[in-house]
């Protein structure tokens, strides 16, 4: 792994002098070691690969992007959204990887817009590698799992903040309510006392006439 963090730093820090070969040999050793490393460093090993892509060019995206890595990322892009898809959360080296592939892929998407904007005709290399890295069924499969199941989700939290504002409300009327009802309870026995008073004013004072 210190191996490819190394390669991995030739890459980003020195991508302005590094030629067309030159990137494709530091990613054939890249990709050489990822194969090798053990199961605990390979979700941290992806990570750093994705981070260093993600922070070439366009131009330079355009040099390497037949090489075989770009579809391990999307490989094991697939694999972490299925692992969401089964558990629902990621740990921190699962997130961190698939945060680093994404950037990858929002960069390959940049570069695909750039293509098209420029009018670009992509050669057939390119056309097999686009559809292999965008195009794979069992990739879009896993996508509209992965759409499918946001929307319930969403569907669901707005379901429960419905829920959750009517109970608001409702508890809200019961204090009006409640509130309400002790205003008119304390009006009626203030009236009650008054209505005492002034009839047992004219008893008092019958008790001062002759008999």
């Amino acid at each position: 792994m210190n191996e490819i963090r190394k390669l991995c730093t030739v890459i980003t820090g020195q991508s302005s002098t590094l030629t067309n070969d030159d990137y494709i040999q530091h990613l054939d050793l890249i990709w050489s070691l990822f194969n090798s490393v053990t199961p605990l460093h390979i979700l941290p090993s992806l990570a750093l690969i994705g981070q260093s892509i993600s922070y070439l060019s366009l131009e330079q995206i355009d040099l390497i992007i037949k090489h075989r890595i770009f579809i391990c990322l999307r490989q094991w892009c697939e694999r972490l959204l299925n692992i969401w898809l089964i558990n629902g959360t990621f740990n921190a080296d699962e997130q961190r990887a698939l945060f680093y592939t994404y950037q990858v892929f929002k960069l390959l998407t940049e570069w695909l817009q750039s293509k098209n904007s420029l009018y670009s005709s992509f050669n057939t290399n390119e056309i097999e590698t686009i559809n292999e890295l965008f195009l794979d069924d069992s990739f879009l499969s896993t996508l509209n799992r992965i759409i499918n199941q946001l929307c319930t989700i969403n569907s669901e939290d707005t379901i429960s903040q419905q829920v959750e504002d009517e109970k608001v409300q409702e508890r809200i009327a019961m204090k009006l309510y409640d509130n309400n009802q002790q205003t008119i309870d304390n009006r009626s026995n203030t009236g009650h006392c008054n209505g005492i008073n002034r009839i047992s004013h004219p008893l008092h004072g019958n008790h001062d006439l002759p008999p």
